[in-house]
């Protein structure tokens, strides 16, 4: 597992607009689609970040293979066992790259209604974040944790009380998966590879 991110503020204008030229019509179809710049801005990075992975881990470039999405709108690289997963939140984009089902998600670490913790933790979960010194920190890494989950899983984010994770740990070793949270800045992220 191999993964970059960055804040798309310390993007170069010029940067992002000559990888978006050089794109393909069909990732430019899909980027003219996406009606704010912000959201535009975090898709490109994000592109942009994926053909830094695919050149250094696979000398691969993004503009010659074909990515597909299932029915959930998870990507993947046809005829190829490559998985990756992006995410954006704010003024950061992350890419997460592995030869197994992987996935990422990003957020910024920020007050939010505590009534909402409800429903997507556990009552062990819930206990946890209650009783912790910062407690939307400890949100949002279980947030990410368990949109990360369900990103490698390839499926919808509707059983979310069905995963419980130990909030304890940065760093954790399943019999099924392994995952890893980091924080950067006022940013959360956590990356979940399929064993």
């Amino acid at each position: 597992m191999k993964y970059i991110y960055i804040n798309i503020q310390k993007i170069k204008n010029k940067t992002l607009n000559t990888f978006y030229e050089n794109l393909n019509i069909v990732y430019k179809t899909k980027i003219n689609k996406i009606l704010t710049p912000q959201k535009r801005k975090q898709s490109i990075a994000g592109l942009m970040l994926l053909n830094i992975l695919l050149n250094s881990e696979y000398n691969l470039n993004l503009n010659d293979l074909k990515i597909n999405y299932n029915k959930c709108d998870k990507p993947y690289i046809k005829d190829k066992n490559i998985f990756f997963n992006i995410s954006h939140s704010f003024d950061y984009v992350i890419c997460a790259i592995s030869d197994k089902e992987i996935g990422v998600d990003i957020e910024k670490i920020r007050n939010t209604n505590i009534k909402n913790i409800k429903w997507f933790a556990t009552p062990k979960e819930q206990e946890f974040i209650m009783k912790s010194k910062n407690i939307n920190l400890n949100l949002f890494k279980l947030y990410t944790l368990k949109e990360a989950y369900f990103k490698m899983k390839g499926t919808n984010l509707n059983n979310l009380l069905n995963v419980e994770f130990d909030l304890k740990n940065d760093k954790s070793d399943t019999k099924s998966f392994v995952h890893h949270t980091k924080k950067i800045n006022d940013y959360i992220f956590s990356i979940i590879e399929k064993k």
